[in-house]
């Protein structure tokens, strides 16, 4: 996804998330037992990287170019 434009416009990545969401979202809703390997250090870890990225985001409405971010 780097080489795409030099890896600085969203649409490479941004195509990357949504297809990892849709395969994560086959694995949940086809499977048995879609959370049976989720361990209390994966919470914490998704947990850690969702605060991260909500940080990232609430920061773009103090940002002086919030189009940018």
């Amino acid at each position: 996804m780097g080489f795409n434009a030099g890896g600085y416009f969203p649409s490479a990545p941004a195509t990357g998330a949504i297809v990892l969401a849709l395969a994560l979202l086959v694995r949940i809703v086809g499977a048995r037992h879609p959370f049976e390997g989720f361990a209390p250090a994966t919470v914490i870890a998704s947990s850690a990287l969702a605060a991260y990225a909500g940080f990232a985001l609430a920061s773009s409405l103090w940002s002086h170019a919030p189009a940018e971010r």
